[in-house]
Order: C-alpha cells, then structure tokens, then sequence
C-alpha cells in the first residue's frame, strides 16, 4: 500500500491547492466535505477566496482521535501545522509537504476573511512565522515514520518542477497531471498589491 501524504502549512497558503493537485496526480484524499460548505457560512465573501473546489479539511473532532490518520492508510491528508507532533504511527510511513508563502501576504488574507474575531498580529512579528514553520517541520522530522520532507514556496513558480520533484520524492503521482490544473489566479492577496501593515 501507499503511504500517507500529509499537507500542512498555515491558512492560505495553498494546502486546499496541493491535495487537490495530489488527487489530479492519482493519489487519494480523504477529508470531511461538510467542512467547506460551514466555512463558505463564516467568512466574508468579499475579501475571502474559498478555494471554489474544495479545502479538503477535516472536523476537528478527528484531530482529537488517538489514532488518526492510521485509519486512513495510503491516502494524503490536510493537517493542521500544530497538530503535526500528535500523528498516530503510520504503517507505511508518510511524505511530509509544508506549504509555506509570504507572511504579510497570509495575516491581510486570513484578517480580511475574520476581522475583528480572528486578528492574527503574530504574523507581523519578524521571524515568527518561520519559527513556528519550522518547529512544525521540525517534528515531522524527528519521526521514524517519515519518508521525505519538502517544502513548497506558494505561488509555485513552476508548477510541473514542483510536482516533479515530489514525484522524485517517492510521492507516486503524474506531475504532469498534478500541475495540469493550477491556476495562478486562484492567488490573492499578492504583496506586490498590498500596502504593508494595514
């Protein structure tokens, strides 16, 4: 059987695009489809770009699961950044993808979509984002079941070398499929468009 793939990253940073890029290259997802249709309720459409195929999440009741994701071997999984240290043991082991992106970019992006609930001042802090990236890498890493580590800069600047070196990786899909179907203009909230700060 194949192993798991797990997508982590931070919101917005393109973890909805690389499962569904993943599921174009022939590899299996699993997630909670309800979970799109609560999140199209609560954020502001205006500002806020819901990935319009999918966000590929799960209830976060299965996060509290002692032994997720082993119910779901040979398939990739969206996880969330900090909950990476509490994977069950997976039989076959797992490719490990962190999406990473600008982080001035995500705070405009995640505050335009919750303000005032959800203000995110972390992000402004310099070094934090990487630090709490990298604490995340970090605990993949330090796992026997791990197979391989890469992390992808999103927007990817060419999408078919992105996926062709996860396929070199050992993921077992067709990047040429994979990359068939990203589409930049799915990217908003560019910092070349944006006024730092605000």
């Amino acid at each position: 059987m194949r192993p798991n793939v797990i997508v982590s990253g931070y919101m917005r940073t393109g973890t909805s695009m690389m499962v569904g890029s993943l599921i174009d290259g022939g590899y299996e997802a699993v997630y909670d489809g309800a979970r799109y249709s609560m999140l199209s309720r609560v954020v502001d459409d205006e500002f806020y770009h819901l990935n319009p195929r999918e966000i590929f999440e799960f209830d976060p009741s299965e996060w509290n699961n002692r032994e997720f994701p082993s119910q779901y071997p040979g398939t990739a999984l969206k996880v969330r950044y900090t909950d990476i240290n509490k994977l069950a043991t997976m039989e076959n082991g797992f490719h490990f993808i962190q999406m990473r992106r600008d982080p001035e970019e995500v705070r405009q992006s995640v505050e335009a979509a919750f303000a005032p609930k959800k203000a995110e001042p972390w992000l402004s802090v310099s070094g934090e984002y990487t630090r709490r990236m990298d604490c995340s890498l970090g605990w993949a890493q330090d796992r026997d079941d791990l197979l391989s580590t890469t992390v992808v800069d999103y927007p990817l600047t060419d999408p078919l070398e992105t996926f062709g070196g996860l396929a070199d990786s050992g993921i077992d899909i067709d990047p040429h499929k994979a990359a068939a179907n990203y589409d930049d203009g799915l990217y908003h909230f560019r910092l070349s468009e944006l006024v730092v700060g605000i």
